[in-house]
Order: C-alpha cells, then structure tokens, then sequence
C-alpha cells in the first residue's frame, strides 16, 4: 500500500525567501530614491535645466539615440558627470 499524504521535503522556504526578496524591493526603491537625488543634484551643479532623452526603445534591446541638454550648461557633456549610483545586489 501507498502512502500519498506525505509531501516530500524539497528543502526550499518559502517563507524566508518572500521576506528576502521584500527586502530586496524595499532596498531598490530606496535605491531608486537615492539614485534620483544624486542624478538631479549633479544636473542642478552642471547648470542644467532640462535634459531630453531619445531611444529607439525596441524590445529589451533599446538604447540611448541622443541627449540634448539645455540651460546654462548647455555645453557640458554630460558623459563627463559624475554621479555615484546605488546598486543593490540579491544576495543569495
């Protein structure tokens, strides 16, 4: 005779890895926040009011087309920026 109400144990918590990953999203929307502060204060120290954006925004592959920046340090590059970014890393 077989016994079918045992469940196998697969080893996997589910319970830690749904904390874990809402601790993974907590810390990229603070990420995000920080990133946005940093991006908008080094915009602001360039001069720079406004910045528009093109990409050719296909699929997953898109890309960046063109920058054009405007205000007072119209004529930064703005490769030359720097700004420190956040990361956030899942860790396993």
């Amino acid at each position: 005779m077989t016994d079918d109400s045992s469940t196998p144990n697969s080893g996997f918590d589910s319970a830690s890895w749904l904390a874990r990953d809402q601790e993974f999203v907590n810390l990229c929307k603070s990420a995000l926040s920080e990133n946005k502060t940093a991006l908008f204060d080094a915009l602001a120290n360039a001069r720079i009011d406004t910045v528009e954006v093109t990409f050719n925004g296909y699929a997953d592959s898109g890309q960046v087309d063109e920058a054009v920046i405007d205000g007072e340090g119209a004529d930064a590059d703005l490769r030359l920026i720097d700004i420190d970014i956040a990361r956030v890393g899942w860790e396993a």
